[in-house]
């Protein structure tokens, strides 16, 4: 997901409440390739919820879980896209929120 895929102005807010731009979040997840092997590591979605807010325009809500060994973190995710002519879906906005259950005192095991 590069480019055409991302809008350039789109904005990651992560769940501690820290906002960055969604094409350096994209772009830092590079250094985190293979940090897992050898370990139990899995990442799944689930109640995924796609609403059609206006005309080429979509919210998707979704649970987000991490877990690494014993400890499994999650949160809601909502992604706005946007459809453009050529490009197929954009995404313009993601913001995730801590499930209660993960309210983390620190942050640096979780990845995105």
């Amino acid at each position: 997901m590069r480019g055409g895929d991302v809008h350039p102005g789109g904005v990651f807010v992560h769940s501690s409440g820290a906002e960055k731009s969604l094409i350096d979040t994209i772009d830092e997840l590079r250094k985190y390739h293979g940090d897992k092997q050898g370990k139990k590591f899995r990442v799944w979605v689930d109640q995924v919820l796609v609403t059609d807010t206006a005309p080429g325009t979509w919210m998707v809500k979704l649970g987000k879980w991490e877990q690494s060994g014993d400890e499994r973190i999650g949160c809601t995710t909502t992604v706005k896209f946007t459809a453009k002519d050529g490009e197929g879906l954009v995404w313009e906005h993601v913001e995730q929120t801590w499930s209660v259950e993960s309210k983390l005192k620190d942050d640096s095991s979780w990845i995105i």
